[in-house]
């Protein structure tokens, strides 16, 4: 009897210890502490005494599924027990609903990926930019196409405050957009676009041309999703254009980037082969992140300065056109299955 007994707890123990190793979660938990304000870098758009008065939602996706908790104002850091794994991180701040019914605006956003490891302890800082929330093409018009030095259409910092400087600016795009005219992109405010669930923007079939395209020389900044972004942006030219252009257009000292859950694709028009995903001016430089150029006669057109760390280049016909100055620094990412993938 007492052998059977030693046999059964033995049998226990050794699927107590098989459980252990096999299961997905090992170790102990992990503790996240995020921390957002004023940081001390210079992209952070509002003082301490701005920062104050927004009421924050966080928001955090990964294996242990989503975690969401909402701050009144004055709360600046948060701490989470999580599963051990890569988490990805939203932090948005909202104006306060003020005295008959105005405000309650998205006015800050800050986006992050993150990596806690079993039994850390993990404190991050989450770099908060100015925020609106986009709903049709038109509207992203309108804010890019007006100098973003506190016009009406953005939310405005709390009465009793100082306008904060613009250093830099997200859009978030909650819907498909439909193209009608191309964006011509500020110099004096980076930009960037980011989505929460999985959008598209497309041409409509009356226009040809470009997109978003930088038509100054003097430099201006453009960041197509950012590291840590839930949702996913396309860039759909529909290959039905008869002069299809350019997606994304730069000019000189101009500066893109791209992330992961960016795709840029069906730029071309078969008859004419023309059709260019992304150009890059002699004097601009373009990082890709991560993310997918597929579906284009051309993926990208670089006379200038293009270093590829993460990603693909696939299914163009040209997938990168270096032209006879450009230069392609490949750290990372795939070039391949394309009809020419590398045109020196």
């Amino acid at each position: 009897m007492k052998r059977i007994i030693s046999y059964s707890l033995l049998a226990v123990f050794v699927v107590l210890i098989l459980t252990t190793c096999f299961s997905p979660w090992t170790g102990n938990s992990g503790n996240l502490t995020l921390v957002w304000g004023n940081t001390g870098s210079e992209r952070w758009e509002f003082d301490n005494s701005s920062f104050g008065n927004f009421n924050y939602v966080v928001t955090l996706r990964g294996p242990g599924g989503t975690i969401e908790k909402r701050f009144e104002k004055g709360i600046g850091s948060a701490n989470f027990d999580v599963i051990p794994g890569t988490w990805n991180v939203t932090i948005k701040g909202y104006e306060p609903i003020y005295v008959g019914g105005q405000g309650g605006n998205l006015s800050l956003m800050g986006i992050e990926q993150i990596e806690v490891k079993a039994g850390q302890k993990k404190s991050e800082t989450i770099v908060m930019h100015n925020a609106v929330e986009v709903n049709s093409w038109n509207e992203l018009v309108s804010c890019l196409t007006i100098s973003l030095v506190y016009p009406s259409y953005i939310p405005q910092s709390i009465p009793g405050t100082s306008p904060p400087e613009y250093r830099s600016f997200l859009f978030l795009i909650n819907n498909d957009l439909e193209v009608d005219s191309f964006i011509s992109i500020p110099t004096d405010v980076p930009v960037i676009l980011v989505a929460e669930e999985d959008v598209r923007i497309y041409r409509d079939t009356s226009h040809i041309g470009s997109f978003f395209s930088a038509t100054s020389s003097t430099g201006g900044s453009l960041t197509l999703g950012m590291k840590g972004m839930s949702g996913t942006l396309t860039l759909d030219g529909e290959s039905n254009a008869l002069y299809p252009g350019v997606l994304v257009n730069t000019d000189a000292s101009f500066s893109l980037t791209m992330h992961s859950g960016v795709t840029i694709k069906n730029n071309r028009n078969g008859i004419t082969s023309e059709g260019i995903g992304i150009n890059i001016h002699q004097m601009a430089t373009f990082e890709m992140h991560g993310g997918t150029i597929t579906g284009n006669y051309t993926g990208v057109f670089s006379p200038g300065n293009f270093t590829m760390y993460n990603g693909t280049i696939t299914g163009n016909d040209i997938g990168v056109d270096k032209y006879t100055m450009g230069t392609f620094t490949k750290k990372g990412g795939t070039v391949s299955g394309n009809g020419v993938n590398i045109k020196e």
